[in-house]
């Protein structure tokens, strides 16, 4: 897992902590690597890809080509029976994703149907790769309700989630007073459960908020944000894998795809990459 460590100091009695050092190694990398450098770990990635195209096709496919209504004969949520295809005959051939209706059809805007989101740039080419490299199934079948669509919510989300009794941990006492630097006394029980989050990942607010406005964490989240699009394009779902990828060494789940796409279209692509530098994920090992 990637790490950078902070080196911190005190100026003054009310300048509050700020950093003075970041481990170099890891932002270079992230942002100073060829391409052609990055090591991958093929098994990792294919088991990755095989789950995005799950989510892909529950979330755009699954509503209306699953067990029950197989609309135009064809069920994509098992493998044998998508390669059998539906009415219209063969819909996947393996190896050769170019010469079947699947992508045709998608690739035409004819699905998902009209009225639907169409597939981005970068879930073709998962597709695509998918079906070159043989079409494995994730899980099989795939269940068309364990991701949340456009149209409805899937077994993930937040609301279907299984309440938990969460005990507050006890106040603790500031060793600081706010007037030097310090914190207040939590007033509310949310108020230790957010500070000992907090103290557990080694995180102050001043801290926090030096990480968030230096010049030196903005100047690598922008050539990070460089690379990103001459890696990934300016698709972001693409842009946000690929970080994913550089940054945490890991594919994102659905939402955190969502949310960065959000982020990106109204922040950039450069505040975005500061965020992942800011992530308790980048900054710690557990």
């Amino acid at each position: 897992m990637l790490t950078a460590r902070f080196s911190i100091v005190r100026r003054g009695r009310t300048a509050g902590w700020i950093v003075v050092a970041v481990c170099g190694g890891v932002l270079s990398y992230l942002t100073a690597m060829p391409r052609h450098a990055v090591a991958k770990d093929e098994q990792t990635l294919s088991t990755a890809r095989e789950a995005d195209v799950a989510v892909v096709l529950a979330r755009n496919c699954l509503e209306c080509h699953n067990a029950s209504d197989h609309k135009g004969g064809l069920d994509l949520t098992q493998r044998k029976p998508a390669l059998a295809g539906g009415d219209s005959g063969e819909v996947l051939k393996l190896g050769d994703p170019e010469n079947r209706l699947l992508l045709k059809r998608i690739d035409a805007g004819e699905m998902p149907p009209k009225g639907r989101d169409k597939l981005s740039a970068a879930d073709r080419k998962l597709l695509r790769d998918w079906i070159k490299d043989g079409a494995i199934w994730a899980t099989d079948p795939i269940n068309p309700f364990l991701y949340t669509s456009a149209r409805r919510a899937g077994y993930n989300w937040w609301s279907l989630q299984p309440l938990r009794i969460v005990e507050p941990p006890p106040a603790t006492t500031p060793t600081r007073s706010v007037g030097d630097g310090g914190e207040a006394r939590p007033q509310n029980p949310i108020d230790n459960i957010i500070r000992q989050r907090s103290e557990k990942a080694g995180l102050t607010p001043l801290q926090a908020l030096s990480l968030l406005n230096d010049a030196f964490i903005g100047h690598y989240a922008g050539r990070f944000a460089e690379r990103l699009r001459g890696e990934a394009g300016d698709d972001a779902t693409a842009q946000v894998r690929r970080a994913y990828a550089l940054a945490f060494a890991r594919q994102p789940a659905p939402e955190e795809i969502a949310s960065g796409q959000r982020f990106i279209a109204d922040h950039g692509l450069a505040q975005f990459c500061v965020v992942l530098f800011n992530a308790s994920e980048f900054l710690f090992v557990d």
